[in-house]
């Protein structure tokens, strides 16, 4: 990431989906050769494991693939609850619609590459393929969805030194 806050390359071009470009797929890349993780790489081993799946392909396949897996899982965290919903209420179905389009979650997940849309869909899926009576699919889902990074947590305030005058800092 450069010093302005985009994700670039060797070549300080500007690099869409920068975690998958800076972490996943290196980590695919590393995974069967290395003994631990690659430095920033903080997920969870089956998620590690899945891109070295993707890192036998090439960069460019890997990351059509990637980006296909993020507008897929996308889409249907869209549609899922709009299968209800719209049939319920029109309205709720549009405000649903311009909040889903104007979330800052959505918007990382094609921004950075994150796969939060993919975490909620296999949640909310699980949900409904529960309340539908499709236990064993919910439990798929469900034991799927922990194996999905989620972000690393942040690091907790650290405590003022004694003596000084700050109530609390972060840096």
């Amino acid at each position: 990431v450069s010093a302005a806050g985009r994700c670039v390359d060797d070549e300080a071009r500007t690099v869409l989906f920068c975690d998958f470009f800076q972490h996943y797929y290196p980590e695919g890349k590393a995974v069967f050769a290395l003994a631990k993780p690659i430095p920033g790489f903080f997920y969870p081993a089956p998620f590690a494991i899945a891109m070295g799946g993707l890192a036998l392909l090439p960069y460019p396949v890997a990351l059509a693939a990637w980006v296909g897996l993020l507008v897929a899982a996308t889409a249907g965290l869209y549609l899922l609850p709009q299968l209800d919903l719209f049939a319920r209420s029109k309205s709720a179905s549009l405000l649903y619609g311009l909040l889903f389009a104007t979330s800052l979650a959505v918007l990382h997940n094609f921004v950075w590459g994150q796969v939060s849309a993919l975490t909620s869909l296999l949640v909310l899926g699980a949900l409904v393929l529960h309340a539908r009576g499709h236990r064993s699919g919910a439990a798929i889902a469900l034991a799927i969805a922990p194996g999905v990074p989620t972000m690393p947590p942040s690091p907790p305030p650290r405590a003022p030194a004694i003596g000084s005058s700050s109530s609390c800092s972060n840096s």
